[in-house]
C-alpha cells in the first residue's frame, strides 16, 4: 500500500529488499533484523515482512544511495545485536531499486527487478 501511494503522489522512494543468509541456524535472527531496522530507520519509513521471511524496506524521498548507507548501517548494527544476544553471525544479502511513479509494486517486488535478483554482499 505505501508503494502504491508514493507512486500515486508521484514521490520518489527506494524500496529495499532484506534477506538472512544462515537464518535456518539462528531463527531469532529475523527478529533481530526487525527489531535493528524499527531502531534506526526513520519515523516515515516503512517496514514489510515476505512471505519468505524477507524483510522489505520503503524509504520515501531517498536516493538508492542514501538507502544504501541506511543499510550499510543496519549490517553494522545487526552484527552488534547478534554478538550482544550471543547468537552465530549472520549475512544480510541486500537488493534496493527506485521507485517512481511508473510500475506497478508487484512489479518491483518482483525478480529480477534492478539488482533486487543480485543482492549485495
Amino acid at each position: 500500500r505505501t508503494v502504491a501511494a508514493l507512486q500515486r503522489a508521484n514521490r520518489p522512494f527506494s524500496l529495499a529488499r532484506c534477506e538472512l543468509a544462515g537464518a535456518d541456524a539462528a531463527p531469532d535472527g529475523p527478529d533481530a533484523l526487525a527489531r535493528v531496522a524499527a531502531r534506526i530507520l526513520r519515523p516515515h519509513d516503512v517496514i514489510g515482512h515476505g512471505e519468505d521471511g524477507e524483510l522489505f524496506l520503503v524509504f520515501p524521498e531517498t536516493s538508492t544511495d542514501d538507502a544504501r548507507r541506511v543499510l550499510d548501517r543496519l549490517r553494522e548494527e545487526l552484527v552488534l545485536e547478534l554478538a550482544e544476544a550471543e547468537l552465530p553471525p549472520l549475512r544480510l544479502d541486500v537488493g534496493v531499486v527506485a521507485g517512481g511513479p511508473a510500475g506497478s509494486p508487484e512489479d518491483l517486488f518482483a525478480p529480477p527487478a534492478a539488482d533486487l535478483a543480485r543482492p549485495s554482499r
